[in-house]
């Protein structure tokens, strides 16, 4: 067993990718009303420039589980999802628990309002590992560093996890991005021609 974590934590290092689902939102018509995947692909504005980030939209890829569960073999460092308060919460779930059964030593990550809001009572289900709350650009960045490295997450701003015991910790809230300071939005990471 200890084998397989010294191998596992070696490839995460060496692939150093991320993957980011954006999941339906339940009110999806492809062609009329699936914007692009904003929260996802802002999420993923610096972690870019260090990592690869592969991202899946659960709205226009009729495969996605299968694409996703691919992408586990890689064993990335995590699996982030962005959801807001309502249906998109039974399918962001639906999305962690594949995680979780394909790869579940893959941290499963939620960002969004509705993790951002109920940090504590989203930590509760057991197929999420950690929250990132507010804008999440910086605190994923930080994050995926600190997986990649294998270090601890006290001081990554923003950021609520529960530990191997389950108990769940809080750091301070990030403090306000200057938009002048954000990079380009990776748009090259998604299929433009999928969305409206």
């Amino acid at each position: 067993r200890r084998k397989y974590t010294r191998l596992g934590r070696f490839w995460r290092i060496l692939l150093r990718e991320l993957i980011l689902v954006y999941p339906r939102t339940g009110f999806d018509t492809k062609g009329v009303s699936i914007t692009l995947p904003l929260a996802v692909l802002s999420a993923a504005s610096f972690a870019v420039q260090e990592f690869r980030v592969r991202i899946i939209d659960q709205r226009t890829q009729d495969d996605w589980e299968s694409r996703l569960r691919e992408a586990l073999l890689t064993r990335p460092l995590c699996v982030g999802l962005s959801s807001m308060t309502g249906t998109q919460i039974h399918y962001a779930l639906q999305i962690s628990r594949v995680v979780k059964e394909a790869a579940p030593e893959v941290p499963v990550v939620w960002g969004g309002m509705h993790a951002t809001l109920m940090a504590e009572q989203t930590l509760q289900h057991p197929d999420i590992d950690i929250v990132v709350r507010g804008a999440g650009e910086i605190a994923l960045l930080e994050l995926a560093r600190a997986l990649a490295g294998g270090h601890p997450f006290d001081s990554i701003r923003g950021l609520t996890w529960k530990d191997r015991d389950g108990v769940v910790h809080n750091n301070a809230g990030s403090d306000p991005l200057d938009l002048n300071t954000l990079p380009p939005v990776p748009y090259d990471l998604v299929d433009i021609e999928n969305y409206v």
